[in-house]
Order: structure tokens, then C-alpha cells, then sequence
């Protein structure tokens, strides 16, 4: 009695994904599953220039639960990225669902994708110190936040496309006060209290 044929398994719904190789005319290679000559399935796709991703497929696309990997380039000033990663969700091609993205420059976020961007809720540590932990949209901070900087100050409330906007309190390091109130595009705006490292306060 010989076992199942490994280049091909049939799913309860009836279709057949063949196991095999392709390589393309730039030097990228696929290793992995095919349905009707796509990627579909499981498989690991090495590019020419050393990125690489093993996880799931769908019609050639990026599609479930995967990982990618790039390897070590430098942006456009001339800063090297090493070590930048993507682990989760992926649809259509593109981050979307859930995932941790290292970002090769210090920089790493734990949280919702939508279409490659920061979206639902996240939390994004920047090489600098600060942390940002609350509701994203379209690759901005915005909804409710929670930020927690290395200096000390922070600040917890309603963000819009990046900036302090709505209801929010900014508290200063070092015992320099807080304001709480409305902001609107980053600047305090409309009712609020400004408590002064002197004690003076100001509700306006």
C-alpha cells in the first residue's frame, strides 16, 4: 500500500492544489501550492533582491496568515533598515487584519491593518521612545489615545488624522502642569483648564 502522492491534496470542498516549483524570468521563485497555474494555498515566495514571504496565497495575491521578510536596504536619506518584518493577517495582497510590523528603523507596531495602513486599534512604539496605544484610521492616530513620551509628558485623549482634536488632557514632565480641555488640530482650543508648575491655575 503506498501513501497519498505529496505534490497534490484535495480539500472538503473538492479542490486540488498541486505541489511544485516556478521560477520566474527575474530571478523571483515560488515554492509551494497551485490552484488552475496560481499561487493558492501554502507556499514561500523568494524575490530576487532577497525579500521574502511564507504563508498563504489566494489568485497570486498575498491572502491569510503570512510573513514577510525584507532584506536590509537604506531609504531615502541613506538610513540603513534592517530586520523589517511583517507577521499576520494579510488580503488582497496588502496588511489588513491583525499584525506585528517591525519596521527595520527602531520603529514597531502591534495591531489593526487596513489596505497596508494602521487602522482599528494599535499600539506603535517609535525608536525614539514615545508610544502611542489607541484607535488608528488610514495610518493616523485617530479616535481615542493614549501617548506616553520619553521625556515623561503625555497625554490621553481624542486624536483626528494625526492631531490632538476634541477632549484631551496634556500632562508635562517634571511636575510643569497639565492642560485639559478641547484641542482642535493640535492646538488648545475652546474650554479648558491650564494648571501652571506655580500653582496658578486658568479655566477659560
Amino acid at each position: 500500500m503506498t501513501g497519498r502522492d505529496p505534490s497534490w491534496r484535495i480539500t472538503a470542498d473538492g479542490k486540488v492544489y498541486s505541489q511544485g516549483r516556478k521560477n520566474y524570468p527575474n530571478r523571483d521563485s515560488y515554492d509551494g501550492e497551485f490552484l488552475d497555474g496560481l499561487r493558492h494555498g501554502r507556499g514561500m515566495m523568494k524575490y530576487h533582491n532577497a525579500d521574502m514571504y511564507n504563508g498563504e496565497f489566494e489568485r497570486d495575491l498575498f491572502h491569510g496568515f503570512g510573513v514577510y521578510q525584507w532584506a536590509p536596504y537604506e531609504d531615502d536619506d541613506g538610513s540603513p533598515i534592517i530586520g523589517k518584518r511583517y507577521e499576520g493577517d494579510f488580503q488582497d495582497g496588502k496588511r489588513h487584519g491583525q499584525g506585528v510590523f517591525l519596521m527595520g528603523d527602531g520603529n514597531y507596531y502591534n495591531g489593526g491593518f487596513e489596505k497596508d495602513l494602521f487602522h482599528n486599534v494599535g499600539t506603535l512604539r517609535h525608536k525614539n521612545g514615545n508610544i502611542f496605544t489607541g484607535e488608528w484610521a488610514r495610518g493616523k492616530a485617530h479616535g481615542k489615545m493614549d501617548i506616553n513620551c520619553e521625556n515623561g509628558d503625555s497625554y490621553s485623549g481624542e486624536m483626528q488624522t494625526g492631531k490632538f482634536h476634541g477632549k484631551g488632557k496634556y500632562v508635562w514632565s517634571n511636575d510643569q502642569g497639565f492642560y485639559d480641555g478641547q484641542w482642535e488640530r493640535g492646538l488648545k482650543h475652546g474650554k479648558g483648564v491650564r494648571l501652571f508648575n506655580n500653582g496658578n491655575k486658568y479655566i477659560g
